[in-house]
């Protein structure tokens, strides 16, 4: 008879903690509903427990680490392991001013639940979900957290400033990046779900997705097998890609990188050395995007790349990209005055 799976998800007693819980506890799964008060995740079990889910509550305060160690222990007392942790727990802060304005407090208040607080959990956890055959760790991130969105002037985050909250998801994405690069090689794989804009506290009920449907993709991100990712930040509308679609990424890169030298000596061969040299007579007869270099062609391979791969690049390849457009760009604004010239 198979061994049932152990889930804890902290947070659990409301949102999309208590979604997680249910679809997981619907999968089978003995799910430890963890919530810093007693009585409400007493009342959340208990909901669960109504519709046949085995659910069990279990007090854990994410940013006091005598409560996770407590928790910890009574973990391993009563099962021996942890299958599956979803760090699922989560704040927005009181600070709603300019990020100028910001303090080293207001961001430490939400860093000692969205980053603090799943290193304190993790961290004790960590030798229990050694001991599962096939751990899964999930944190809840957010695409406010994407440094490639928020640095674009185009993106629907442009005009959003929550220093404290996105800095946060952005904090955590680098430290589930970290856990996944140690544990490589290991049964446990370690994701960031990403719910969108889901209907909960911390937007006031705002958001345009349910908690059921802002769950689905953390618990897809348990439930993996051992050909899943790890290391990766997913939304639950993108495919689940492996090390070789991430290798195959990096060989695209490296094209790049070759791309941008091609560019590079185009640029020389149009402006010449210095800055205010523009021997347009040397420039390229065809248009630039003919040569196939095209800067709305390269935004959309930079989407394409992010979207089709599920992992977001890193601030080293954003530049990479962001150079490629700009000498795209700027080749493609030396022919114009070419022809500008020549009428």
């Amino acid at each position: 008879m198979p061994v049932e799976k152990i889930a804890l998800i902290t947070g659990a007693n409301k949102g999309i903690g208590f979604a997680i819980a249910r679809q997981l506890g619907e999968q089978g799964i003995v799910v430890l509903v963890g919530a810093r008060d007693e009585v409400l995740g007493k009342q959340a079990a208990d909901a669960l427990a109504g519709d046949g889910i085995t659910a069990v509550p279990l007090r854990l305060d994410v940013t006091d680490p005598a409560s996770v160690a407590e928790a910890a222990r009574e973990i391993e007392r009563r099962y021996g392991r942890l299958d599956i942790l979803v760090n699922n727990a989560g704040v927005a802060g009181g600070f709603s001013g300019a990020s100028s304005e910001a303090t080293a407090a207001d961001l430490r208040e939400v860093y000692e639940t969205n980053v603090f607080g799943v290193v304190t959990v993790t961290h004790a956890l960590l030798p229990l979900l050694r001991l599962s055959p096939a751990g899964r760790v999930v944190n809840l991130s957010s695409h406010v957290g994407s440094l490639t969105l928020n640095s674009n002037p185009g993106s629907p985050l442009a005009g959003l400033d929550m220093i404290a909250y996105q800095s946060s998801k952005t904090a955590l994405n680098a430290v589930t990046v970290a856990y996944a690069k140690e544990l490589r090689g290991t049964p446990i794989k370690v994701n960031a779900a990403l719910p969108g804009v889901v209907a909960t506290d911390i937007n006031h009920h705002r958001g345009h997705r349910t908690p059921a449907e802002g769950a689905v993709i953390a618990v897809r991100l348990a439930l993996l097998d051992e050909a899943g990712p790890s290391g990766a930040c997913l939304a639950d509308d993108e495919p689940f890609r492996g090390s070789a679609e991430r290798h195959q990424q990096r060989r695209g890169m490296a094209v790049l990188q070759i791309t941008i030298s091609d560019l590079q000596t185009i640029l020389h061969q149009c402006a010449g050395e210095a800055e205010d040299a523009l021997p347009l007579e040397q420039a390229p007869d065809r248009p630039f995007d003919e040569l196939g270099y095209d800067s709305l062609a390269l935004l959309e391979t930079h989407s394409r790349i992010e979207r089709d791969f599920g992992v977001e690049l890193s601030e080293d390849e954003v530049g990479l990209m962001n150079t490629a457009r700009e000498l795209v760009d700027f080749v493609n604004s030396l022919l114009q005055l070419k022809v500008m010239s020549a009428v």
